[in-house]
């Protein structure tokens, strides 16, 4: 009867585990991004930044949820969220540079086994989950393109003012 218990004690362990991970601010920024939610970019961008501030340590994870909600994702919006976590994570944006560096260089950091040195593994991560991500081809090389073209003007503020409105540009017309 005892093994009977701690056989289902481990069953229910192994079940509830996984969930214990995810927030209540990563699950509304999961929710949000859903292919059949009529939220915006800026408001899955907000709970986004939200969501890493509540639990800074999964930034990673919680990229790679909300990136998993659609194969629709354009360059821009994928590179819209990873500034958002960013904004989030200031200590992230300092080793952009690094990545940068080595893009640049020609050995692409997202072909390296580890992260490359000076780059913090969390970002590293976060730029798998971008290439990993099942998104249509060359969307991720345009998203780290749009984010080292936009890097220096977005990711600066001061860490531990919250975001609640992240502004992203509107569709222009001819007459403007």
């Amino acid at each position: 009867m005892k093994k009977t218990y701690i056989a289902i004690a481990l069953l229910l362990g192994v079940f509830v585990a996984p969930v214990a991970l995810a927030g209540p601010a990563a699950d509304a920024a999961v929710a949000l991004a859903a292919a059949d939610s009529k939220a915006s970019l800026g408001a899955i961008c907000n709970a986004a930044y939200k969501a890493v501030l509540a639990e800074p340590e999964q930034a990673a994870e919680i990229y790679e949820a909300i990136l998993a909600q659609r194969t629709t994702w354009t360059a821009g919006q994928c590179a819209a969220i990873f500034r958002s976590i960013l904004m989030a994570r200031p200590d992230l944006g300092g080793n952009l540079s690094s990545y940068v560096r080595t893009y640049k260089g020609g050995k692409n950091a997202k072909d390296a086994p580890s992260a490359p040195e000076g780059m913090h593994p969390e970002l590293y991560d976060m730029l798998n989950v971008l290439y990993q991500a099942s998104l249509e081809d060359g969307v991720p090389e345009e998203t780290v393109n749009e984010i080292m073209i936009t890097y220096g003007s977005t990711i600066a503020h001061e860490p531990g003012i919250p975001v609640e409105l992240i502004v992203t540009p509107a569709d222009t017309s001819p007459s403007r």
